[in-house]
């Protein structure tokens, strides 16, 4: 009898092991990027900073906060985003977020259109971030950065 519990448990506890879980872990890669690092430059700067949060192979969701980081340049900072997906295609997602206020307003601006939800029914390979300064006509103004963040469930 004992023997004959301890082998059910034995089998139990191998199947629960190898039972597919309902959702996968939610892995967070965290980021932060700026145009020119360091202290604010005189000619201004943008920087985003926040994290993805990978919930499986179709869905990640972004949240932090961006900043123009100018001395009265008449410059705003964007935020781009492009989908990348495992068969190759890709989605740009264009301005997913943007502070285009005086420089006297408070610092690191809540990102306003996040959290974005990248949700898909195909596999996300990768999502790409791009933050820069651009003025009301989109004439961009110095440095651009963008970083892939590869998705850890693939």
């Amino acid at each position: 009898m004992r023997t004959a519990l301890a082998a059910t448990a034995l089998i139990a506890t191998t199947l629960v092991a190898q039972a597919p879980t309902a959702q996968a872990a939610v892995i967070n890669r965290p980021f932060d990027m700026e145009t020119i690092a360091g202290p604010v430059p005189p000619d201004g700067s943008a920087r985003i900073k926040g994290s993805l949060a990978w919930h499986d192979q179709t869905k990640v969701v972004a949240t932090g906060w961006i900043d123009d980081r100018c001395p009265a340049d008449g410059y705003g900072a964007y935020l781009y985003a492009q989908v990348r997906y495992m068969n190759g295609d890709a989605n740009n997602r264009g301005t997913v977020a943007k502070d285009t206020r005086t420089c006297n307003a408070t610092a690191h601006l809540p990102l306003v259109f996040l959290p974005v939800v990248f949700d898909s029914t195909r596999w996300i390979k990768h999502i790409r971030l791009c933050v820069a300064e651009y003025d009301m006509y989109f004439a961009r103004h110095g440095d651009r950065m963008c970083e892939s963040f590869h998705n850890p469930h693939t």
